[in-house]
């Protein structure tokens, strides 16, 4: 008997970007501008305006998301990813892990998403007034409070999210 190994490797980055409180993407119906990344680009008064700060990082594919894409390819479930949660804690992700490490404020629906080749990118954005505090870690979910967790990160440092900025952060998922 012949075998054919496939083998697919998932992974995620996940990138806060953070603006000046007044920066707010500009909302086209169904069109977003990006940037070389892809990453949705902040615009105030036709002016592309730069983040004070970007931090990325690496992150982990959990169990959960693997047994949910497993369940949407054999159609047994056909919900997708829709939100992110932000959370104030540091542990690095585990396999196990089905939410953020004490969660910020809710669970946000994303901004954008759109594919590029091998890579999925999902944009949310994040006003002055949602979410504020010290972000550690992030995370990709099915639904706004129950649903499947597909991915968990950890920032390399703290995201200081306040009335003070916006926040933009976007997960590049890399299929290869």
């Amino acid at each position: 008997m012949n075998e054919i190994d496939i083998g697919t490797n998932i992974k995620a980055r996940a990138v806060a970007r953070e603006f000046d409180r007044h920066a707010q993407p500009r909302m086209v119906a169904g069109k977003y501008q990006h940037d070389q990344n892809n990453h949705l680009v902040m615009e105030l008064d036709d002016k592309i305006i730069e983040p004070i700060r970007e931090i990325g990082n690496a992150n982990m594919f959990v169990t959960q998301g693997k047994a949910w894409l497993g369940d949407v390819m054999i159609g047994v479930k056909s919900t997708e990813l829709t939100h992110v949660a932000v959370g104030s804690g540091t542990t690095a992700p585990a396999a196990g892990d089905t939410d953020v490490e004490t969660i910020i404020g809710a669970r946000h629906v994303y901004t954008d998403r759109f594919r590029s080749s091998a890579v999925v990118t999902l944009s949310t954005y994040f006003s002055s007034t949602e979410n504020n505090g010290t972000w550690g870690n992030a995370g990709v979910f099915t639904d706004v409070s129950a649903g499947d967790m597909f991915c968990h990160s950890t920032f390399a440092s703290p995201v200081a999210k306040s009335a003070s900025n916006t926040q933009v952060v976007d997960f590049d998922i890399t299929i290869s």
